[in-house]
């Protein structure tokens, strides 16, 4: 008898142990469940996962979530930073990951094809948000399902396409000015230059400021002086 309850207590032991392991959620959407930690620099973060000593770039990963001492998210830079979230999730609860690094327990939780709504507390009169999905990443349920909203790269690449989009704007504010454009040929051009893109430069001549808008790529521009 006291050899069972022996057994029984190492078990329980065990049990206990291995569910104080952390989690290591990656930028891509997966998930290495009941890791160990083992070191996390400036650069990158080491963990034990299967018996393997596993060590990856920062920039690779979302979160460290770890059961006694909170989380920690990573920014596309890799840059760490403690978050808001619980160690553990309620089994009654849904996480949802935000793009901006931040864990939400939710219940109630429903999608349109624009918005996810959730609650933050069990009961009818809890809280209730309503947040574009391009301001989630990805929806953990109950069941250990995962629900990817948002992929980072498509983030990225809209970031990247706004960013573009706001520096060819500053560049066509500067406009209209007057000057002059000489031609890799020779020819000197008397013009009022409208807007301007990484390739070309429209303009009109000025003499004629009710006339067409030339284009003019910038590889044929030996010279402008614009007033």
């Amino acid at each position: 008898m006291r050899r069972v309850v022996l057994l029984a207590f190492v078990a329980m032991t065990a049990v206990q142990g291995f569910a104080q392991r952390d989690k290591v959620i990656l930028r891509d959407g997966s998930v290495k469940e009941e890791v160990k930690m083992d070191v996390m620099s400036n650069d990158s973060t080491v963990f034990i996962h299967e018996g393997q000593r596993i060590a990856l770039p920062n920039y690779e990963i979302y979160m460290v979530k770890q059961d006694k001492r909170g989380n920690v998210f990573f920014t596309e830079d890799g840059e760490q930073f403690t978050g808001e979230g619980d160690g553990k999730v309620p089994g009654s609860a849904t996480a949802i990951y935000l793009t901006k690094g931040q864990e939400v327990i939710a219940y109630n939780v429903s999608i349109t094809p624009d918005d996810v709504t959730y609650q933050l507390g069990k009961k009818k009169s809890s809280p209730k948000v309503t947040q574009s999905k391009d301001e989630i990443f990805m929806i953990c349920y109950q069941d250990g399902s995962r629900m990817l909203i948002t992929e980072f790269a498509s983030l990225e690449e809209h970031r990247r396409m706004a960013a573009e989009e706001a520096r060819l704007a500053a560049l066509r504010a500067r406009y209209p000015l007057d000057g002059t454009i000489l031609t890799a040929s020779g020819k000197r051009l008397s013009v009022t230059v409208i807007s301007e893109d990484d390739t070309d430069y429209m303009f009109k001549h000025r003499d004629n400021p009710n006339g067409p808008v030339f284009h003019i790529k910038k590889e044929n521009v030996k010279d402008i002086n614009l007033m």
